[in-house]
């Protein structure tokens, strides 16, 4: 079982022991009815954490034509031994969208697997639990239409114990603090279901000790997404790379489940990791007979994915040897039907087994 930074996130491969799984669909359209908040609970059992409740509440506050909406989002996940994770994530836009400021607080209390560094690392691993905080700002101010430039910091505190830290986890408990720039060019319609339009963003930061960090080592990433409506539906595409240099964690190392829904949290990751994802997203083209069934169906939608990636010591190397690959389809339904604010279900397929993701929000 996965809770992802930033979103509450259930997932479990079959090849791990049995998870049940609980989702309340039908009380949402209660809690939901307010127009701006959408609240999603959420129940399970895990061997590593016996039974687990928690809660993501979303407000999106939808602005006039020249203001995207500000969002806040607040998540709270509680295990019956002991285990927890809470966060906030905001994000805020000035009138006619000149400024941007977002942000994540996090706090994180729970069991994790390593496998080790690198596109071929085992598949049999070894145990930890991580006890994480989170801090990450980013404030952007348009220069131009559509193009915006911004200072981002991020600060990570993290204590790692169990017996993964006897091995390549030994030294990765400390301080990560890093400072940066980002550059975006951004088009999109909208940013919590964007039909059309392009998200380009390519940002490095420095980690140092000067800033008050334990590691000394350079972050990049490059991402980039096309959305297009097709047929009456949205395909939407995305290519992504990132890469670290210097004397980096373990534990900040790209990791390729970003971005591939089949592959565990912690199974490939390397220095440099780049992935290619297509998804096709559709709203139910049916009404059902029944008033209720009529509701069901106007908040319903269906997705089909595409996703591969690779992880490398070097960016020339990631083209090269086999990629992970993950396929699958899934499930939405609208918290906020105005806003298009969905939760999704999202069973994947891949070389490393099969796994089930639920989460608030859009993939990309």
């Amino acid at each position: 079982m996965i809770f992802g930074e930033g979103t509450l996130a259930v997932q479990f491969p079959v090849k791990r022991s049995s998870i049940l799984l609980f989702t309340f669909w039908m009380p949402l359209m209660a809690l939901s009815a307010r127009a701006e908040l959408g609240l999603f609970p959420v129940g399970a059992y895990a061997p590593e954490t016996g039974a687990v409740a928690g809660a993501y509440a979303k407000w999106v506050k939808a602005q006039d034509s020249l203001r995207r909406p500000d969002q806040l989002a607040a998540w709270l996940t509680l295990a019956v031994r002991g285990q927890a994770e809470g966060g906030l994530r905001p994000e805020w836009w000035g009138a006619g969208n000149g400024w941007n400021a977002a942000g994540e607080l996090s706090y994180q209390l729970w069991p994790a697997s390593w496998h080790g560094v690198g596109p071929h690392s085992p598949a049999s691993t070894q145990d930890f639990t991580a006890e994480r905080g989170k801090v990450e700002a980013v404030l952007r101010r348009q220069w131009a239409p559509g193009l915006y430039g911004g200072l981002c910091g991020l600060q990570v505190r993290e204590h790692l114990r169990g017996p993964a830290t006897l091995g390549e986890l030994a030294h990765a408990s400390g301080r990560d603090t890093g400072l940066g720039l980002e550059l975006a060019l951004d088009t999109r319609d909208d940013t919590v279901w964007p039909r059309r339009g392009y998200w380009l963003q390519v940002r490095g930061l420095r980690h140092a000790s000067l800033v008050g960090g334990d590691w000394d080592y350079s972050r990049w990433l490059g991402d980039g997404r096309v959305y297009g409506e097709v047929a009456g539906g949205v395909l939407a595409t995305q290519v992504a790379v990132e890469g670290r240099g210097g004397q980096v964690s373990p534990r900040a190392l790209p990791k390729l489940s970003e971005w591939l829904r089949a592959v565990d949290e912690l199974r490939f990751v390397d220095r440099w990791a780049g992935a290619l994802r297509v998804e096709w997203r559709q709203d139910l083209p049916f009404t059902l007979p029944t008033r209720l069934g009529k509701m069901l169906a106007e908040r319903s939608g269906w997705v089909f994915f595409a996703e591969g990636g690779q992880v490398a010591e070097r960016p020339g190397a990631l083209t090269q040897g086999a990629m992970a690959w993950s396929l699958g389809l899934g499930g939405r339904f609208a918290l906020l039907p105005k806003e298009r604010l969905n939760a999704r279900a999202d069973l994947a397929f891949g070389k490393e087994g099969v796994a089930l993701r639920i989460k608030v929000g859009e993939e990309f």
